[in-house]
């Protein structure tokens, strides 16, 4: 994804935080100091946080209600 800055009128490639902070990671978790390529490719790879914990836990909604049954 890239970025126009209008202030500059020039196209920048936004940091990989900037990738994972799209993907709803929280704020304190820690990248691995590795490559920015190898970031961006693991921010592209994931899935967004918010969504598997809203399957997490209508999953655990269903195996409760079972367990109950």
């Amino acid at each position: 994804m890239l970025f126009f800055c209008e202030q500059n009128q020039k196209i920048r490639k936004l940091p990989p935080r900037k990738y994972f902070n799209f993907q709803r990671f929280p704020k304190e978790f820690k990248l691995p100091e590795i490559a920015n390529s190898h970031l961006y490719k693991q921010a592209g790879n994931s899935v967004s946080v918010s969504v598997i914990k809203r399957i997490a836990l209508k999953l655990k909604e269903v195996l409760e209600k079972e367990r109950n049954e």
